[in-house]
């Protein structure tokens, strides 16, 4: 499909720019450079993985004619360094002339990705020849996973007010270390485009406007896979603790069996820990879907929290407050992962709401954020 896609690109860039003027002194060459990067975007998008691919391929083409003592070196270093200056070497193998500013900024560039090929080359040489396997390494599959993702923004499929993008994550179920490597993957996309210059966001983009959201919806995207991979923590957690056989951790576990609580929420991507953590806890942050209120209960003494049937019991009744949330998506990511310090002082400094004191009761719309030994 993409061979389709690039025959269609090839005839309509050789009917709308002529190669020969195509250099700084015309007066139509920043709308050649334009027409050039939106088609190129344009066929590509949806597929990361071959467009970093052809970036790279593009880059080693001119390499060839130009210093091929370097091609070797180039081979070995990852595709997705090639992502900011690839397009630059598929105009200029079609014969564009660019202006003197991009011509050193690609410069720039390309020393850096030189000395890393440098590296690479002088390492595989000293390495002796090991003979394995060859699999598939996490930062491999954390990369695949990363263009996947963005992928949704460059179809247009992403919206941070939809399931998307976290449905793609439950579906492929990644491992920590994965995901580890998919959110180090975004945050070094998210970081590109904070370190373009205005005239690269000009050249690149056309517009700021453009930028800015390209720059928005990574982030949004590097966040909401922070969200899952916290999640994905507490969930292992629960599981085992649940695991747990004999003794004490049976008592708990049979005391917190009938607990009424809300395991999930799809709208806000909120997961419960296990009710039976809260046993002999210091403190829980709640949070009550249906009614909006987010609370923390604190333990009366060093007996920690109590549980019966599916109340709180040996809570602090004047410390333990709960408020109302106006804007429960936006306000909810301020307790994400923090310290229970940390929490206090956001609930009570920074959610403007009136303190009400806490009844102690669970329920099926209960979400059982946070549990603090």
């Amino acid at each position: 499909m993409i061979s389709i896609k690039i025959k269609r690109l090839e005839d309509d860039i050789e009917t709308r720019v002529d190669w020969g003027n195509f250099n700084p002194q015309d007066p139509k060459y920043d709308k050649f450079m334009r027409i050039c990067q939106d088609h190129f975007h344009e066929t590509y998008k949806g597929n990361g993985a071959a467009r970093t691919t052809l970036f790279k391929n593009e880059t080693i083409e001119w390499y060839k004619k130009e210093k091929s003592q370097l091609v070797k070196n180039l081979t070995l270093v990852e595709d997705w360094r090639f992502m900011s200056i690839g397009l630059y070497y598929w105009l200029m193998n079609k014969g564009a002339v660019l202006s003197p500013d991009t011509l050193q900024w690609i410069s720039e560039k390309m020393t850096e990705i030189e000395n890393i090929g440098y590296k690479l080359v002088k390492e595989d040489t000293e390495k002796e020849p090991i003979v394995v396997k060859k699999e598939t390494t996490p930062e491999e599959l954390g990369k695949w996973l990363a263009s996947d993702l963005e992928d949704l923004i460059l179809t247009g499929e992403y919206n941070e007010n939809t399931d998307t993008a976290y449905d793609l994550l439950r579906e492929n179920a990644p491992k920590p270390i994965v995901m580890r490597c998919c959110i180090e993957q975004l945050k070094l996309l998210v970081d590109e485009h904070l370190g373009f210059s205005k005239d690269e966001i000009q050249e690149g983009f056309g517009s700021k406007d453009k930028w800015s959201y390209y720059l928005t919806q990574y982030s949004s995207l590097m966040r909401l896979a922070e969200t899952y991979f916290q999640n994905a923590k507490t969930v292992r957690r629960s599981r085992k603790t649940r695991k747990l056989r004999g003794g004490k951790a049976a008592r708990i576990a049979k005391i917190a069996e009938k607990v009424s609580f809300n395991r999930q929420d799809t709208k806000l991507k909120l997961v419960s820990v296990d009710p039976a953590q809260i046993i002999g806890s210091k403190s829980v942050l709640v949070f009550n879907t249906k009614t909006r209120k987010i609370g923390v209960y604190y333990a009366k003494d060093s007996e920690g929290l109590q549980i019966r049937g599916t109340t709180i019991n040996n809570y602090d009744e004047e410390k333990s407050t709960h408020k109302t949330l106006r804007n429960p998506e936006k306000q909810i990511e301020g307790f994400r992962d923090k310290t229970m310090k940390r929490c206090e002082i956001i609930l009570r400094d920074y959610i403007k709401a009136v303190g009400k004191v806490m009844n102690g009761r669970l329920n099926e719309h209960t979400i059982i954020m946070k549990v603090w030994k």
